[in-house]
């Protein structure tokens, strides 16, 4: 039995935001879709533009729960990683 690749929205929760591995498991999905899924032209531009969608909405949900983080705890973004930024 083989898995069933999984859709952008499955791979967000999955794995996060990382570009390599969401493109890896773009092209696993793209090969795995039924010939009848991605057989035209309009039916592959829907299949790629689910998965912009879903890594977009993935970043863009990513940096809504950094800035609730950030406004939760503001000493949490002054990290002194630059020796030359201290106050």
């Amino acid at each position: 039995m083989t898995a069933e690749p999984m859709t952008g929205a499955q791979f967000r929760r999955e794995v996060g935001t990382d570009p390599q591995k969401w493109a890896r498991e773009f092209l696993v999905a793209y090969e795995a879709a039924p010939y009848d899924a991605v057989r035209t032209a309009a039916d592959r531009e829907a299949f790629v533009t689910q998965w912009f969608r879903d890594a977009m909405n993935a970043v863009a949900q990513d940096m809504m729960d950094t800035i609730k983080q950030s406004l939760a705890d503001p000493a949490a973004l002054l990290h002194d990683t630059d020796p030359g930024m201290r106050a």
